[in-house]
């Protein structure tokens, strides 16, 4: 299954605007001619469904769904990809703060593995309207360990950041937070059924008190943001550019999604609230993705661009 997961990884790397012929199958256009002799290949290996999924296989599922997002959408064979292997996760108890050894290396990449699912399941939600497959209290593990993986087995001092060197991980874990307001949005504003402890509230009553919740949520983690993962047009490191942006993106993403529901084309007021927050959001995500596009830098949230439009 090691190679399976080699193969998905050499597919997203031949998937980065390579031109090497290498990479490049004949007979089919760009850019899908660039990974199929890989893609191909990765699902010849397989297994008994019964049979209790290994680390390499739950990483070589984090991979192929990334895959499938950015070129080759299907939204409902993703999210049941996604469910069926963080049920699995859940029978090997990895969804507990006890299920994975702290400070170990098999541990810590199975938590990684689970948020990275966690996220991708939400962000999937988002866009297909599905519900998710699990939701922010049926987890209790910690948040993934903030040390870059070169620091992982010191002899001395393992799993230590340096002081003085931030972590890239410090961005997954925001990322995670804010994926978990996004499922919390889903289960309440987007929700087929108004939850039960608000079914006695009326309507204007309810969303605006949602409106304010979640925009708190928001808010709060904005404030809570580490310097260098703030937004910056100006940031020199590359890395930091593109992780900033990223948060960002989704955070206006977010409140786009919070704030749409509500937008009533009945309000005679000139400038309703609900528009007027999404209209800023909406602003301030195509003014950081024009930043991107002078820097040269293709973002994956490219989608979120689409999907933040106020119709």
């Amino acid at each position: 299954m090691f190679g399976a997961l080699v193969l998905a990884v050499c597919t997203v790397a031949a998937t980065h605007g390579s031109e090497d012929p290498r990479v490049m199958t004949e007979g089919y256009p760009l850019p899908f001619s660039r990974d199929l002799k890989y893609a191909t290949q990765v699902w010849q290996i397989r297994k008994r469904l019964y049979e209790p999924l290994s680390l390499h296989e739950v990483q070589l599922l984090c991979v192929a769904t990334t895959i499938r997002i950015q070129y080759n959408w299907a939204g409902e064979q993703i999210h049941f990809m996604i469910g069926a292997t963080l049920r699995c996760m859940q029978e090997l108890e990895i969804h507990t703060a006890a299920g994975t050894s702290k400070n170990t290396v098999e541990g810590e990449m199975w938590r990684r593995a689970f948020w990275c699912l966690v996220c991708i399941d939400h962000i999937i939600g988002s866009y297909s309207g599905c519900p998710g497959s699990v939701h922010n209290d049926d987890y209790d593990l910690e948040w993934p360990i903030e040390c870059d993986d070169e620091y992982w087995e010191d002899l001395v001092h393992p799993f230590v950041q340096p002081s003085g060197k931030p972590s890239t991980v410090m961005y997954f874990t925001q990322f995670i937070k804010l994926c978990n307001i996004l499922g919390n949005t889903r289960r309440t504003i987007y929700a087929s059924k108004r939850p039960k402890i608000s079914m006695d509230a009326k309507d204007q009553d309810w969303q605006r008190r949602v409106i304010m919740q979640f925009d708190s949520e928001l808010n709060k983690w904005q404030e809570g943001l580490p310097a260098h993962l703030e937004w910056n047009p100006s940031q020199l490191h590359p890395t930091l550019l593109e992780q900033s942006a990223m948060l960002m993106v989704y955070c206006h993403f977010i409140r786009i999604s919070i704030h749409r529901p509500f937008i009533s084309p009945d309000d005679s007021s000139k400038a309703p609230l609900p528009m007027l927050i999404s209209t800023n959001a909406a602003r301030g995500l195509c003014q950081i993705m024009h930043c991107l596009k002078e820097q040269g830098i293709v973002p994956i949230a490219y989608f979120e661009v689409g999907l933040a439009a106020i119709r």
